[in-house]
């Protein structure tokens, strides 16, 4: 084994370690915030349907792309819902909606808990807005739509 794998695998298992520490921390929240869905009196398949959502934005895409904590991943809703959502995990145009729709959800009750400040939801809530939705839905059928150029490669 040579220098530069033994410098890699650290890496890796560093980067693998920070991210199962976020992943951890991602789901005791969302645990909690379940436990409050049911409390509120929430169906079960809404329920799960939040989760799923969460699930994507928090473990597969903050936990990997961002090395944050919840409450700071207010400020990367437009990068997830304008690119990463649309190019990976996005079903349909409609999906964006009510993705966005979960989220936020999620984090008006963050917010309850005093967990993210006023100021923050608020620039989530604007970030998310029926604008944006509007241009990440057309962004999603150019991508998806083979016969027009790709919406993301526009700054190469």
């Amino acid at each position: 084994m040579e220098i530069n794998d033994e410098i890699e695998d650290v890496e890796t298992e560093d980067f693998d370690e920070n991210t199962e520490k976020r992943r951890t921390e991602y789901n005791r929240i969302i645990k909690l915030y379940i436990q409050s869905m049911e409390q509120d009196g929430l169906a079960k398949l809404t329920i799960s349907r939040h989760c799923e959502c969460l699930d994507l934005f928090l473990n597969e895409y903050l936990a990997y792309e961002h090395e944050i904590t919840v409450q700071d991943a207010v400020q990367y809703a437009s990068e997830y819902f304008g690119y990463t959502f649309i190019r990976d995990f996005a079903q349909s145009a409609d999906s964006i909606k009510t993705h966005a729709a979960s989220i936020k959800r999620f984090y008006k009750w963050l917010l309850g808990q005093g967990l993210v400040t006023k100021e923050g939801y608020a620039g989530f809530c604007r970030d998310i807005g029926d604008s944006n939705i509007r241009k990440w839905k057309k962004d999603f059928e150019q991508y998806y739509d083979l016969t027009k150029p790709d919406p993301f490669m526009e700054d190469f």
